[in-house]
């Protein structure tokens, strides 16, 4: 897994969301948006995973064609555990951009810390 894969895993999935999730926020529907927001987020990871899955699974029958030579991998799993962690970054950061438009969308006054009178 090189450094544009990860690149592209922060800001595909954290793109397509926010794009996903834009047009809601306008209409203040801020839950929903907030919601397909993140599912896009986490679907686009879940696409990202199977194609790092197919790469290692094609690099496998190479090296059992010996095609290639064949390397032991103790972290073979690691590609799909920084996708999920990316993933969960990216869903956080959609909540959070989600929440600042709600701010922004909300009444004046409607966190106030101390009750008017």
């Amino acid at each position: 897994m090189s450094w544009t894969d990860v690149f592209v895993a922060l800001a595909l999935p954290m793109a397509a969301g926010l794009a996903a999730a834009a047009p809601l926020w306008h209409w203040r529907q801020h839950i929903v948006g907030n919601a397909l927001g993140a599912g896009v987020a986490f679907t686009a990871i879940l696409f990202l995973m199977g194609n790092a899955y197919v790469g290692q699974l094609r690099e496998n029958q190479l090296c059992a064609d010996g095609v290639i030579h064949c390397v032991s991998r103790v972290d073979a799993h690691m590609p799909f555990l920084l996708y999920a962690f990316i993933g969960i970054v990216d869903a956080c950061g959609i909540f959070w951009i989600g929440l600042g438009v709600e701010e922004r969308h909300a009444p004046k006054g409607w966190q106030a810390a101390t009750p008017e009178k």
